[in-house]
């Protein structure tokens, strides 16, 4: 899948991205930002694998 900016332009959800490589991989860190917050999927990309895992909680 291609990401085009066009698709995200008229974007009638917010959201926020907690990204590891960006905002560390301390676990509290997470907490602090997705606790509270429902409808959080998490995505998760192995290191050296192709592999991806994730999860959704509709609770806060």
């Amino acid at each position: 899948m291609i990401l085009k900016e066009e698709n995200f332009i008229h974007n009638p959800y917010e959201f926020q991205i907690f990204r590891g490589s960006k905002d560390g991989f301390v676990p509290r860190k997470f907490w602090d930002i997705c606790n509270g917050n429902s409808n959080t999927i998490v995505d998760i990309k192995v290191k050296g694998t192709n592999e991806i895992i994730g999860g959704f909680n509709p609770l806060a």
